[in-house]
């Protein structure tokens, strides 16, 4: 487990000086966008659907562009990344858990 952790994160760092985004499965995105959410003061349920929880946020784009490194860092990795349509328990316990980050 901890080397296939080393192996993702090296990659993954790799990837993102290459201009891939970092982000590399819905259940991350799940997590990004309902932190960010949190971080702007949105209520979200948990059974939202990724797709509009993505919209939601990014209908906030200027405020998180003007936020700190954490809100920014959190639009960078958003912004780009498109939604491979995964559902389920585990999308929606992901935004529960950034709901309460």
């Amino acid at each position: 487990m901890v080397a296939d952790c080393a192996r993702m994160a090296v990659e993954l760092k790799v990837n993102r000086f290459q201009g891939v985004p970092a982000m590399i499965s819905d259940y991350e995105c799940a997590y990004a966008c309902s932190w960010a959410a949190k971080r702007l003061g949105m209520q979200v349920e948990p059974d939202t659907e990724l797709g509009q929880l993505k919209e939601i946020v990014l209908s906030q784009e200027e405020q998180l562009a003007g936020g700190d490194e954490t809100d920014q860092s959190l639009l960078a990795l958003i912004k780009p990344y498109h939604i491979q349509g995964t559902s389920g328990e585990g999308i929606s316990e992901l935004i529960r858990v950034g709901m309460e980050a």
